[in-house]
């Protein structure tokens, strides 16, 4: 519930006025391979991608490093 709303467990229990309080930092990097290859749930518009779409996104990305 508390990833729907946006908002802490801790804030819908009222022991902190805090809505974010744990909340991951939005600036820790993220591996896209690692993301996109191991077993799990990535989304894309509100979607979940099937594995068929995370192995052409890697591709993709594989592809376009060797163009640097």
């Amino acid at each position: 519930m508390a990833d729907v709303l946006g908002v802490s467990v801790d804030y819908l229990l009222g022991n902190t006025d805090d809505m974010h309080s744990n909340k991951k930092d939005d600036n820790v990097p993220i591996d896209l391979d690692k993301a996109l290859s191991e077993e799990g749930m990535a989304m894309f518009d509100g979607q979940p991608l099937s594995d068929e779409y995370k192995k052409a996104l890697l591709a993709m990305l594989n592809t376009m490093k060797g163009n640097d």
